[in-house]
């Protein structure tokens, strides 16, 4: 399915390292060394950050913003946690990492995990993050959750995810591709029309406003943007957003499209071709199809 390769082409790149031995130093000169001069410990400088019990596939998925950075372990599992711990057990969480202003170093702060409410589903939480200020959009391939950071912990503002329940409406994937920006969570979205079948899957990207007040907030959809016509890729397999733009990635298509965002409208202003190259040099390192 759809939101497995997407999940699988991010495991294929494990393991990402989040670690650094040591301090950085300068390249060779002719002064003689001075240990006053040894450069700092600085937020670019990550230390090894051992992996607590049971964090599997950690770093799968990562985001910065100012002095924080958010590390997905979608891998997690109460259920592999000594001493043992009994159900329901929650799969999937998200660690959060500091830098410390007055040291420069980087330390863990908190973990995100599912509400208790959907623990126990198989939900692979974290698969995706995205993160400005004090918002952090977390996917889960079945939905994604928005918290809101109070002191040292994360709450949980909005909840978003497909209608998967309503009888006769393909089933929709959310959650593995995110971007976030300005209180604006882009998603990408993919329908399965009928997984027995070989009939190519819909894909789309919705955006979202998310609103807060106070400790409390919601996500208000505002956009849904379809494949131009004529699109034969995977529209929304990657996303990025800055400002008012958005940029769409479509593999294996040569294609990424670029939207403008014109009050609560995203409008088409650039295609992104890449130099094609002949077809019989393509063949040889085709791209794995999601329309499985």
């Amino acid at each position: 399915m759809a939101s497995k390769l997407r999940f699988f082409l991010a495991t294929g790149l494990l393991p990402v390292v989040l670690s650094v031995t040591g301090t950085a130093r300068a390249g060779d000169t002719t002064e003689p060394f001075d240990d006053a001069t040894t450069p700092q410990p600085s937020c670019a400088t990550i230390p090894f950050l051992p992996l607590a019990d049971g964090e599997f596939l950690f770093g799968n998925t990562v985001a910065v913003s100012g002095q924080t950075a958010l590390v997905g372990v979608p891998g997690f599992s109460t259920a592999f946690v000594t001493p043992p711990v009994d159900p329901p057990y929650v799969s999937g969480r998200v660690a959060v990492f500091t830098c410390e202003a007055s040291t420069q170093t980087w330390t863990r702060t908190a973990s995100i995990q599912l509400p208790a409410t959907d623990a126990d589903q198989g939900i692979a939480f974290g698969v995706s993050t995205a993160l400005q200020g004090d918002l952090a959009a977390i996917g889960a391939q079945y939905g994604v959750y928005v918290y809101k950071r109070h002191g040292q912990n994360w709450n949980p503002i909005a909840k978003i995810i497909p209608n998967n329940s309503q009888q006769g409406a393909p089933v929709e994937l959310w959650g593995s591709v995110v971007a976030l920006n300005d209180h604006v969570l882009a998603v990408g979205v993919t329908e399965i029309t009928s997984p027995s079948s070989q009939v190519p899957h819909n894909y789309h990207v919705d955006i979202y406003q998310i609103v807060t007040f106070g400790d409390r907030g919601a996500a208000i959809r505002i956009a849904r943007l379809k494949p131009p016509a004529g699109d034969t890729g995977m529209f929304g397999a990657s996303l990025a957003l800055r400002g008012d733009t958005l940029v769409v990635g479509d593999p294996p298509d040569t294609t990424a499209y670029v939207y403008k965002r014109h009050g609560l409208t995203f409008k088409l202003d650039q295609t992104l071709p890449v130099r094609k190259r002949p077809r019989a040099a393509r063949s040889d390192r085709p791209w794995p199809s999601r329309r499985t």
